[in-house]
């Protein structure tokens, strides 16, 4: 693994980990149920937030709005499908947890 992956990597955890002590500083009573809610909801944001700084852009248009072709260009962050369906995964899961104790009351 190279240095520069590592600062990302790095970098990645500290986004969602911060997010996710943020918001759980702000609870009165931590349940397993709000944990794994908050959990899901850091992983999103800091998904978001790394992609936002870190990702490579790429110039995309929309190929047709109402009939017509588009002639403006845009920057699209290049997010590889891979990468976003383990980050979705991670994310329905701690959601599924969540609802989980939030239904049978633990």
């Amino acid at each position: 693994m190279s240095k520069v992956e590592m600062t990302r990597i790095i970098a990645a955890g500290l986004l969602v980990g911060g997010i996710f002590a943020f918001m759980i500083s702000y609870i009165e009573v931590v349940t397993p149920s709000n944990f794994f809610g908050w959990l899901a909801f850091s992983i999103a944001t800091g998904a978001i937030a790394f992609f936002a700084i870190f990702s490579p852009y790429g110039v995309r248009s929309h190929t047709t709005v109402f009939g017509r072709r588009q002639k403006y260009r845009h920057p699209v962050s290049n997010i590889p499908g891979k990468i976003a369906g383990q980050i979705l995964i991670a994310v329905v899961v701690c959601c599924a947890i969540s609802f989980g104790f939030y239904a049978y009351g633990k």
